[in-house]
Parts: C-alpha cells; sequence; structure tokens
C-alpha cells in the first residue's frame, strides 16, 4: 500500500482492500447494509458522546468511524450496480445539492438571514421532489431510533398544523397521563400501555416547547453519569453500602451530590 496518498485516496484503499473478493477480510466481505446498519447508527451517537464532552481528539478518531461507515455503504453500492453509484458519484450528488440549494452563495440570490436561507431551502427541496402523496411522517421516520424518530414525526407534524395553542396545553396531558399511570396501582394489566402515553405526552411536549427529546435526554443522561460518579465517591469515602442502606439515606446523599454539598 502506498503511504504518500493523499489520505483520502489512501483511505479508500485501505477500504477497497478489506472487500477484495479474494484477499479481503472475511468480516468485512460477509458485511451489508442490513448488518452495517446498527454499526452506522452507534458510530454517530459515538460521535455526539464526544462532542458533548468537547474532546477534540476522541471527535477527530469518531468522525473516522462515521466515514468508514459512508464508505463502506457506498462502496457496497458500488460492487451492486458494476460502478453506476459509487464514492465519486456520492460526492458529485451532494454536491450538485448544496449548489442548487445555496443560490446566495452560487448564484445571484440574496438571503438576507438564516430564516430565509432555509424558506428558500425548502422551496428549492420541494421542487426537486414534488410530492404526489401526503407524506405519512410515521412511515418516513420508522428507521429511526424510536426517540429520534418521535421527534422528527412530532416536527412534520407540528408543521402541519397539528399541535397545542400553547405548549403549556401540552403539558397538562403529561399531568393528566400521570394521573392515569397512578390509576394502574388498581390495574397492573394497563400500566405498560400508560406509561408509553406519559413518555409520548413528555416528548410531545418537549417538541412544543421547540427542543429536542433526543438531545435533552442525551443531556440528562450527561448529567445523571455526572453525578453518578460522584455518588459512588462519596459512598467509597464514606465506607457506605449501597445494599445495606435505607432509601432515606440513599436519598438524602443524593440530594446532597445534586445540590453540591
Amino acid at each position: 500500500m502506498t503511504s504518500d496518498l493523499h489520505p483520502l485516496l489512501r483511505f479508500i484503499e485501505v477500504v477497497q482492500a478489506l472487500r477484495h473478493p479474494k484477499t479481503g477480510c472475511p468480516w468485512d466481505l460477509e458485511q451489508s447494509h442490513q448488518s452495517l446498519r446498527p454499526y452506522f447508527i452507534e458510530e454517530v451517537h459515538e460521535f455526539l458522546e464526544a462532542e458533548s464532552k468537547g474532546s477534540l481528539k476522541d471527535m477527530e478518531e469518531e468522525l473516522g468511524d462515521v466515514l468508514l461507515q459512508i464508505y463502506l455503504h457506498s462502496r457496497l453500492l458500488e460492487e451492486h450496480t458494476q460502478g453506476q453509484i459509487s464514492i465519486d458519484s456520492v460526492a458529485n450528488t451532494i454536491v450538485d445539492k448544496m449548489v442548487r440549494r445555496h443560490p446566495h452563495v452560487f448564484a445571484d440570490v440574496i438571503a438576507k438571514d438564516s430564516k430565509t436561507v432555509l424558506e428558500n431551502w425548502q422551496e428549492i427541496k420541494q421542487s426537486e421532489k414534488p410530492q404526489t402523496k401526503k407524506e405519512d411522517p410515521f412511515e418516513s421516520t420508522k428507521s429511526f431510533p424510536a426517540l429520534m424518530g418521535m421527534d422528527l414525526a412530532l416536527k412534520k407534524l407540528k408543521k402541519a398544523g397539528f399541535r397545542f395553542d400553547s405548549p403549556w396545553q401540552a403539558l397538562d396531558k403529561v399531568e393528566e397521563e400521570t394521573r392515569e399511570v397512578r390509576q394502574c396501582k388498581d390495574k397492573p394489566q394497563d400500566l405498560r400501555e400508560e406509561l408509553s402515553d406519559l413518555l409520548l405526552a413528555c416528548v410531545s411536549t418537549i417538541a412544543e416547547f421547540n427542543y429536542s427529546a433526543e438531545d435533552l435526554m442525551l443531556e440528562a443522561r450527561q448529567k445523571l453519569s455526572r453525578r453518578w460518579k460522584k455518588y459512588e465517591d462519596s459512598l467509597q469515602e464514606s465506607g457506605l453500602d449501597l445494599e445495606s442502606m435505607s432509601f432515606e439515606d440513599k436519598e438524602a446523599l443524593w440530594n446532597r451530590i445534586k445540590h453540591g454539598a
């Protein structure tokens, strides 16, 4: 393998070697678009995790993993189409799209702010892909992870006009669903369904406030992770054991960690 190639050409050469039908890697040769799906999703989330921590070197590494997934799928398409689709055609397609959808950069259209840019983008997108029938927001997002897919579906529903008059009305729905969950003390067979309704009401409320449930869950997870580490450190320093502690003592310690005491 030539080491003085441009990094991107060297990268392509590496993947081609992995997929070589005779001398390639047995694992890589077994992969398909379907089998690679979980890895693609995983690598994107690992990049997001690195970004949330502000770790630039980790971001660099995780972007490399995402790039690998992109080229593996491109390579599979190239093999399946006898070269009609390739990493070159993928690159040309996105370059052409970016030029078309940024006439304020590559043509003589004037866009005074980002709002205008987005409006122009949607108009151009509609002209490129005119819809012959109404899009089903749930069908078009079914391949996404559950929380992310619901975020996108709710965004489409809101855009179509299916929304509360006020975000606070959505919060009323959360309180209503919470009451129904509490009623399951006497109807345990309904608990699963009512919890599902409560979760949907929470995600819908977040959307009404123009936030992403996916993003907020990532932030909440990071906060919980930080506090849990401090909690474990405090347990170790105090010689305490969760198994032998009362709920009240566990909660008191958690509140001290939460409020920085």
